[in-house]
């Protein structure tokens, strides 16, 4: 009976240590390779071994990567989820700036050029594939199309050679 109990013991005992963590994106489910784990990493499939990782002193797991929210749980969390944890990605919102050749900061409004902003809602509204077929459909430039989906500018008379065009 001792020999039964101290099996089943074992086998719980090393439950939690034969265990593969594995972390994805929130939004897409992809394995995320190099999140930090209590300072260890994933490997190419978003995995580690749960043996692997030393518990921080207040009993956490501290996940974090570049680009993405940090997220801590615990022990018993990682058993809920199965060893699978999903992180979220950090946007950034950059506002628009404006790019001209003076020589200091000035609003857009006070330059004497005519400028032309697209922001981020309006790209994904027009779901073109390119940069030539959006400045195509916003009416502001023209564009002549060449192969491979490519495209030369003409604006206000000038060739694609002298037109400055940034893009973010």
């Amino acid at each position: 009976m001792k020999k039964i109990l101290f099996s089943i013991l074992m086998i719980l005992g090393f439950e939690t240590f034969a265990q593969t963590v594995t972390v994805k994106d929130k939004s897409t489910l992809q394995a995320l390779e190099g999140v930090s784990i209590n300072n260890q990493k994933t490997n190419a499939k978003g995995q580690i071994d749960f043996a692997q990782i030393t518990v921080a002193k207040n009993g956490f797991y501290y996940l974090s990567r570049v680009g993405y929210f940090s997220d801590s749980v615990t022990a018993d969390q990682l058993k809920a989820m199965n060893f699978t944890v999903l992180i979220a990605e950090r946007s950034y919102d950059i506002n628009g700036f404006v790019v001209s050749a003076s020589k200091f900061e000035e609003k857009s409004s006070d330059v004497a050029q005519q400028i032309a902003l697209i922001d981020q809602k309006q790209l994904q509204f027009m779901g073109q594939a390119n940069t030539a077929d959006v400045l195509l459909q916003s009416g502001r430039a023209f564009v002549q199309k060449s192969q491979m989906g490519g495209g030369s500018i003409a604006m206000r008379g000038f060739e694609a050679n002298k037109v400055l065009m940034v893009i973010d």
